[in-house]
């Protein structure tokens, strides 16, 4: 039987053939997918898991393997990040009855899958959570170090991956993705005095079962995320001052953490692990409260007095501008400050900022009312939708595949059909300057969601990160 391009896709995604399938036919390796396809593969595969789940699983059993989860998110306030979570946890770690995680019943039973999905489903099925600290920061992603094996990996910044701070702790898996890894799942990096702590779990946890990594990883998962989602607290008097005051004082001032001692005396009594383990909280928590990489600079001078190594997260050239971890803000002149505001764009999330307002003043300047409150209002909802988003809002353009696109349009539906419209062009035209502009696809993401939205016999999948 021949497939016609508009025909429905026989993989069960609820696309036509010419917008799924067909457009991967060509490629056989995942290594061959551009960041985006790769990306919406796992979406789609993803989808196709939790769509299984659901069609299995009865209601009692799903209800009892979130309630062990529950407690590990206690203190998570975004409902999106415990949505997330509990996807997470279902596919990857619960084992319900029949013996089976998931992903593995998923393995199984899975039918009408491509070539290039069942390669993707038997590399999540191998898949083990790690222990991993961020170690050295570049403008295009991180590295990381397992904390057990030692194993050095490189993290492009990408949909699964917008920011991490220095020295961080995640435990979280990752997978090849091109020439380095990304995050599958979601993520965040906390405490660097977690890592000493978790590893002696890890160890004690090897040494008692007998098991090895791996498998102390995926079946200890559930201990070791409740360190990482709620991670002791700490002063913050012990730690923030150091990256606001002179290097003078710093190294001469007492630290109520270490019985009074000063920086200086602890190095002179030989004690450099210690205050290794001091300067990176400093510099973990300097940078969390300026959102920039500038504290490392003030933290290597007080390294450098102090005999420890130079920070890997100051910027290599300390001279002008001064990268941050994510792309760089742009100064707002008075002119288009007015702009912003009348959109809503604040400060942090300026990654967007200057392209929404060149947008919306090619579009407005000289024109009616209406027309200004029309891009007014979609751009608007735009805006509302990232700031919603937290630590999970990509950090560039780049970053925003489908699932960005799609959770954006589907949130921001309104019960006004002619507010709909309204948004819905202005998205459309937007995302058609912006690939003009950046020479991107964000308008075949956009058509992809809108068409399912306009088309009634198209079923529109139900968004999930995983």
């Amino acid at each position: 039987m021949t497939m016609g391009r508009n025909d429905f896709c026989p993989c069960g995604s609820g696309k036509k053939y010419k917008k799924c399938c067909l457009k991967k036919e060509s490629i056989t390796n995942i290594s061959q997918l551009p960041a985006d396809q790769f990306f919406q593969l796992k979406y789609q595969l993803t989808i196709k898991m939790l769509r299984f789940l659901d069609g299995n699983l009865p209601a009692w059993e799903r209800l009892q393997a979130i309630s062990q989860f529950k407690k590990v998110q206690q203190k998570e306030t975004s409902p999106k990040i415990k949505e997330y979570n509990n996807h997470f946890w279902l596919c990857y770690f619960y084992t319900f009855k029949n013996g089976l995680r998931g992903v593995e019943w998923f393995d199984r039973k899975a039918n009408n899958l491509s070539i290039i999905e069942k390669e993707l489903l038997a590399r999540w099925v191998q898949m083990r959570p790690r222990l991993l600290q961020a170690t050295k920061m570049e403008t295009s992603g991180i590295t990381v170090t397992d904390l057990i094996t030692k194993e050095e990996f490189f993290l492009p910044y990408c949909e699964s991956l917008n920011r991490a701070w220095p020295w961080g702790i995640s435990v979280t898996m990752i997978e090849p993705f091109g020439e380095a890894y990304c995050v599958h799942g979601v993520t965040s990096f906390k405490s660097p005095s977690l890592g000493h702590e978790l590893t002696k779990i890890i160890y004690q946890k090897m040494d008692n079962t007998g098991q090895n990594y791996p498998d102390v990883m995926l079946n200890s998962f559930l201990e070791l995320s409740e360190s990482t989602i709620a991670p002791p607290q700490h002063e913050e008097m012990n730690y923030l001052p150091a990256y606001q005051e002179e290097a003078a004082v710093t190294l001469n001032k007492p630290i109520p953490l270490f019985e009074d001692q000063t920086p200086l005396q602890l190095a002179e009594s030989g004690e450099t692990d210690v205050l290794e383990s001091w300067i990176r909280e400093v510099e973990y928590r300097g940078t969390i409260v300026t959102k920039s990489v500038e504290s490392a600079l003030t933290i290597n001078p007080i390294r450098k007095a102090l005999g420890l190594p130079l920070s890997p997260f100051a910027p290599k050239e300390q001279s002008g501008t001064v990268d941050t971890m994510t792309d760089q803000v742009s100064v707002i002149s008075e002119e288009d400050f007015v702009f912003y505001q009348q959109l809503g764009i604040t400060h942090e999330t300026a990654f967007y900022g200057t392209d929404l307002v060149t947008f919306f003043k090619e579009k407005t300047i000289g024109k009616s009312v209406g027309t200004v409150k029309k891009y007014e209002w979609g751009l608007q909802k735009f805006v509302h939708f990232c700031n919603q988003l937290g630590e999970l809002l990509p950090n560039c353009w780049s970053a925003c595949t489908q699932s960005f696109w799609h959770d954006m349009i589907h949130s921001s539906q309104d019960e006004r059909a002619n507010k709909n419209q309204s948004f819905r062009s202005t998205i459309r035209g937007f995302t058609k300057w912006l690939d003009k502009n950046h020479v991107s696809n964000h308008s075949l993401f956009v058509d992809n969601v809108l068409e399912a939205i306009e088309e009634p016999d198209q079923e529109e999948p139900t968004l999930v990160n995983v």
